[in-house]
C-alpha cells in the first residue's frame, strides 16, 4: 500500500477505523455504508498528525495549516470525487476532515464540559460556515443535519487516536457522552444560533 507523509500506509488508516466501525454505533454503521464517509476518514488519519514532526504543542494548528500549504485538501477532494461524490458533496466532506484536525484536541481541552466545547466551536468561522449559519426574518439559524455531521465528526476525531492504541474506552464513552448532551442542545434551540449560544452560556 502507499504510504503518506509521516509514513502511515493506506492498509494502516484503514486498521485503525476497523475497531471504530465494529466498536461505536450509529458512528461506525456509517463508515461501513458510505464510501465518500469511509474515504474523508481515512484521509482524516492520514493528515491529523502530521503537524507533530515539527510542532507537539500546536500539532494540530500544524496540521491545519498544512493542509492548505500543501494543497492536500484539494487532494483528499479529488479522491472523493473518484469515490462518487459531487462536488459540493466532496468539498463538505474536506470542510470536515479540516474542522476535525484543527477541533481533534476538543476533548482534551474541555473535559466532560459540553458548554465550554460548544462555546468554542461556534467561535470558529469555519464551524459556523459547515453548519450553515444564515439569516432569515431577522433571526440565525443552523442546518440540523450539517450539525448533526459536525458532531459525528468530532466524535470521530475523539474516538479514533484512543481506540487505535488499545485503551480507549472510556475516552470514547466521555467523548459520545458529550456529543448527545450536545445533540440534545441543538434540539431544544430549534436550530437558532442565539438559542444555542445561550445554552452554551446556561
Amino acid at each position: 500500500a502507499p504510504a503518506a507523509k509521516g509514513g502511515v500506509s493506506e492498509g494502516a488508516a484503514a486498521g485503525t477505523l476497523r475497531p471504530l466501525a465494529v466498536s461505536l454505533q450509529p458512528l461506525g454503521a456509517r463508515l461501513r455504508e458510505d464510501e465518500v464517509v469511509w474515504g474523508a476518514a481515512v484521509s482524516w488519519v492520514f493528515v491529523h498528525a502530521l503537524g507533530r514532526v515539527v510542532d507537539e504543542e500546536d500539532a494540530a494548528g500544524q496540521s491545519r495549516a498544512w493542509l492548505d500549504e500543501w494543497l492536500l485538501g484539494k487532494s483528499i477532494e479529488r479522491a472523493l470525487r473518484d469515490l462518487g461524490a459531487d462536488e459540493g458533496r466532496a468539498a463538505r466532506a474536506v470542510a470536515a476532515v479540516k474542522i476535525a484536525v484543527s477541533e481533534q484536541a476538543w476533548h482534551a481541552r474541555e473535559p466532560a464540559d459540553p458548554r465550554r466545547a460548544l462555546r468554542k466551536l461556534l467561535g470558529d468561522d469555519e464551524v459556523r460556515r459547515y453548519i450553515g449559519v444564515n439569516r432569515y426574518q431577522g433571526v440565525l439559524w443552523f442546518s440540523k443535519e450539517r450539525f448533526e455531521e459536525l458532531l459525528w465528526w468530532l466524535l470521530l476525531a475523539a474516538a479514533l487516536p484512543p481506540l487505535a492504541e488499545g485503551d480507549g474506552a472510556e475516552a470514547v464513552a466521555d467523548a459520545r457522552q458529550v456529543m448527545e448532551r450536545l445533540t440534545r442542545a441543538g434540539e431544544a434551540s430549534g436550530y437558532q444560533l442565539e438559542k444555542l449560544l445561550l445554552l452554551a452560556h446556561g
